[in-house]
């Protein structure tokens, strides 16, 4: 084969490149200099201003929300005298004063902050001059709208929460045009962002029309100089391809590199006859090899999106035997190490082996492979009927149990079958071992590792279906709420260990008292709750008391005494529904503390309860 030029030109191919790249970069410096300065100016100016003034945004409504909690709990307390409801006036001062000096920080210099001040001003007027009144009894009595039920004057009552809502008015007005500030500087700084960005782009717009136009001149330089040269060696190559390696190349006016690439694919073509011959064995390889991989890859697939340990054990064995084996056993190390379980068997049927098979670490096939962590065989039966190899299911370097395979007829088990099996035993060895893990911690996540009580995340779970089960068929469902008198004095007086002992005792002696149908929780530190269904109000209250003296008696003679006080609540004779029935059982297990603790109270019928707390001890 040969190669012909039509005339000769000094110039390379090297040196055509390189104009057209200078002048590639020229445009791109100047294109990347105007996005830099762009998006410089806007990182240094506007953004940082964008992002305090929006962050003002949300402490400036993280300030109100604690505002309207604290004068709606001031209004509750001065109206109904209940401490209830100077918790969320409590809970919402050090939110408001945190979002206040945020606030402050965040706007200091800017436009807003004359209406800043105004609003912190019309904060404070209401604070000082009305809610600190409010939640105050002493000076709430000094005005004459505190004291005891019946003895406020309503008139005075009256006017002073007129002049609470005037000054609230005031301080909300104060609020909204702040906010009003803090908006129209935000749309300000985007309206300023979007100018910058547009004229910035059309900018950069401008010089990329330039930057077309020399793309247009290089292309066609280029198209002249090395396009034409490269479609005619493309030429030649399809020919080559074709089997026509006898035809010249016609290159024109090609520059010394293509003259130089030409010769090159003649060589290349000489030496592509000699290896047509090896390109069939080669193909066969590789499609044995991918054969492999994908028996391999589907496996895994299989596996590892299953947390089942029975589907995954099914998934593996089935695997295995897709490689023509007549059965397969899957091992799994027990706890101690020290034997194996067979845990599956295609032999045995879906449901699994009916007799528990154990073969200890270190004797016979599996055995030794689950000692060595190496695969053993294969090895001929003991009835002469077959062979049977071993692979180690390994994890981080532990062995985790052993897959066994038998082979019953003539086939043989060969080096490609090995690595196949060896390769599908490290993918099943870390889903099996997630599998089982799954397994357990779906155990320990609904049991509380003191008492081995299920916990309140398993409560959360049953408490509405129970509820919802009741209300259907209109059945009674009960609820007792335990809290141990006097815990922490306990815990204070003879230490920590002392109490996780008490409540071990405890939950042991409710879990011996209670009926096959009750369900014992561990809602919290000391507080326990007993979910009695199909059960009456009398009925709990006779079982709430079986409890309370099973609790007193479970500390022996030489032990504190430890005592407990329980609130019963039956839906739906004391509540409507779930949240109501949690009330109504707190409520109760608050009288029974308050009428001296180491008794049982029964709620009232269906009073509404604000919210569920944790009974004091």
């Amino acid at each position: 084969m040969s190669t012909t030029t039509t005339t000769q030109d000094h110039r390379t191919v090297g040196a055509e490149v390189r104009m057209v790249v200078r002048a590639i970069c020229a445009v791109a410096i100047v294109l990347l200099v105007i996005n830099i300065g762009a998006r410089a100016w806007l990182l240094m100016r506007l953004a940082p201003e964008i992002k305090d003034l929006r962050a003002a945004s949300v402490q400036l409504d993280a300030l109100h929300e604690g505002m309207v909690d604290e004068e709606t709990g001031a209004r509750g307390y001065l109206a109904t005298g209940s401490p209830l409801f100077l918790q969320p006036y409590k809970a919402a001062q050090p939110r408001v004063a945190a979002a206040a000096v945020r606030l402050a920080a965040l706007l200091s210099g800017s436009e807003a902050t004359r209406d800043l001040l105004v609003e912190e001003q019309a904060r404070q007027r209401w604070s000082e001059a009305w809610g600190s009144t409010a939640v105050d009894p002493r000076q709430a009595r000094a005005v004459g709208v505190g004291g005891a039920v019946g003895s406020v004057d309503t008139a005075r009552l009256t006017s002073f929460m007129l002049e609470g809502k005037r000054l609230f008015d005031a301080y909300r007005q104060a609020h909204t045009r702040l906010q009003q500030d803090i908006r129209t500087a935000v749309d300000r700084a985007s309206d300023q962002e979007n100018r910058w960005l547009f004229w910035s782009g059309a900018l950069q717009a401008v010089v990329a029309a330039g930057a077309v136009a020399v793309a247009v001149a290089a292309r066609r330089q280029m198209t002249r100089r090395i396009t034409a040269p490269v479609e005619a060696l493309a030429d030649g190559i399809r020919r080559i391809a074709d089997g026509q390696r006898h035809r010249p190349f016609e290159l024109g006016a090609a520059p010394r590199e293509l003259v130089s690439l030409g010769e090159s694919i003649t060589t290349m073509a000489e030496a592509l006859e000699r290896q047509v011959v090896d390109l069939g064995e080669q193909r066969e390889q590789v499609r044995l090899h991918a054969a492999r991989l994908s028996t391999v890859l589907a496996a895994a697939r299989e596996v590892a999106g299953s947390l089942s340990l029975r589907y995954v054990l099914r998934s593996v064995a089935d695997a295995a035997r897709g490689l023509g084996v007549d059965r397969v056993r899957i091992w799994l190390l027990k706890d101690d190490d020290n034997a194996l379980m067979l845990s599956f068997d295609t032999a045995a049927g879906p449901q699994g082996p009916a007799d528990a098979t154990r073969v200890v670490v270190g004797t016979g096939l599996v055995g030794r492979t689950a000692k060595y962590g190496r695969p053993i065989g294969p090895e001929p039966l003991e009835d002469g009927a077959g062979h049977a190899v071993a692979v180690p299911l390994i994890v981080g370097g532990r062995v985790v149990g052993a897959l066994e395979c038998l082979v019953l007829q003539a086939m043989e088990l060969g080096h490609e079958v090995l690595e196949i099996l060896e390769a599908l035993a490290g993918h099943a060895a870390g889903a099996l071992a997630s599998a089982q893990l799954h397994e357990q911690t779906a155990e320990l996540a609904v049991t509380d590792p003191l008492t081995h009580l299920a916990n309140r995340r398993a409560f959360e779970a049953d408490f509405p279906n129970e509820v919802d089960r009741a209300q259907r068929y209109q059945r009674p469902l009960s609820l007792i709420s335990l809290d141990l008198d006097n815990f922490k004095l306990l815990n204070d007086r003879y230490g920590h260990a002392y109490g996780d002992l008490v409540l071990q005792q405890t939950s042991q002696a409710l879990i011996d008292v209670v009926r096959g149908s009750d369900r014992v929780y561990r809602v919290g530190g000391e507080e326990i709750t007993v979910l009695c269904p199909e059960t009456d109000a009398q009925h709990a209250n006779a079982l709430a008391e079986r409890l309370r003296a099973a609790v007193e008696a479970a500390g022996g003679p030489d032990a504190p005494v430890f005592t407990a006080s329980l609130g019963v609540a039956e839906l739906p004779r004391h509540a409507s529904g779930a949240a109501d029935l949690l009330a109504a059982a707190d409520r109760a297990l608050y009288a029974a503390k308050n009428d001296g603790r180491n008794r049982v109270a029964s709620a009232e019928p269906k009073i509404p309860s604000p919210s569920r707390s944790v009974a004091g001890s």
